[in-house]
């Protein structure tokens, strides 16, 4: 199945298949482009209503969450093989006091991606 079929077949499972004409004229077939796509965008090609606007940005933007997700899923088993190896090496307890700080933003840096990546921010 082409991207033009999934989006048109997305489209019709939201029942806002009225929109596909919009979608052909703008070429909004891409899903990478759809993906980057805001309420203002949808406005700026023709689609007024705030609710479809906001409908469509929730069914096509949800591959950026994944990827916030994923990317914060990652960070996470990073730093916890860092901490492994730090503890085994027997230099942790030092790193830690030095970076002490960091460490805090660290953290509220993480839970501010994971609050964005559930789409809570």
């Amino acid at each position: 199945m082409e991207q033009k079929d999934k989006v048109i077949a997305k489209l019709k499972k939201y029942g806002l298949e009225t929109y596909i004409p919009i979608f052909e004229k703008n070429k909004l077939m891409d899903k990478k482009v759809l993906s980057q796509m805001k309420e203002r965008d949808y406005e700026k090609v023709g689609i007024d209503s705030v609710a479809d606007q906001k409908r469509l940005v929730a069914i096509f933007g949800a591959n950026m969450k994944m990827g916030c997700l994923i990317a914060f899923l990652i960070f996470v088993a990073v730093a916890v093989l860092g901490i492994v190896i730090l503890h085994q090496v027997g230099v942790l307890e030092s790193v830690v006091q030095g970076l002490k700080w960091l460490g805090i933003s660290c953290v509220a840096i993480l839970v501010i991606c994971f609050l964005g990546a559930l789409g809570l921010m």
